[in-house]
């Protein structure tokens, strides 16, 4: 699964790191194997002080996209000037894999809301600060 990551600011990358946590488990619950790089390495960058950039992550990312079968993207804001995330697409598509998209609509708290699960967490990140 992908999702942007890198940013300068921390909190975004604990939002991201978080919306990659849901996303995950959103598609475990709906029977998909996951792989989210991000949940597996950002709290190991964190405790450990490895760099939170693609470049140092890399090789290892690239590995486990050997391994799967398709890929699913979180579009959240950035999605899109990510290098980490286009490269890995890019990579995934030239392998004559499918890549695909969650929308805000995976994410609906409830069917009578309009709130999306992004919103929430969003307003929870900005809590935090």
């Amino acid at each position: 699964m992908g999702v942007p990551y890198s940013h300068p600011d921390p909190k975004v990358r604990e939002y991201r790191f978080r919306m990659a946590n849901e996303a995950a488990a959103l598609l475990i619950r709906r029977g998909h194997i996951v792989y989210s790089p991000i949940s597996h390495t950002h709290p190991i960058a964190v405790q450990c002080g490895f760099p939170p950039g693609y470049d140092y992550w890399k090789t290892m990312d690239i590995h486990f996209l050997e391994w799967a079968d398709e890929m699913c993207v979180l579009p959240l804001d950035g999605w899109s000037e990510s290098v980490g995330l286009t490269d890995e697409m890019d990579r995934t598509k030239s392998k004559g894999k499918p890549v695909w998209f969650l929308t805000c609509e995976d994410f609906r708290v409830d069917k009578e809301s309009d709130q999306c699960l992004a919103t929430s967490l969003e307003r929870e990140i900005r809590m935090l600060s």
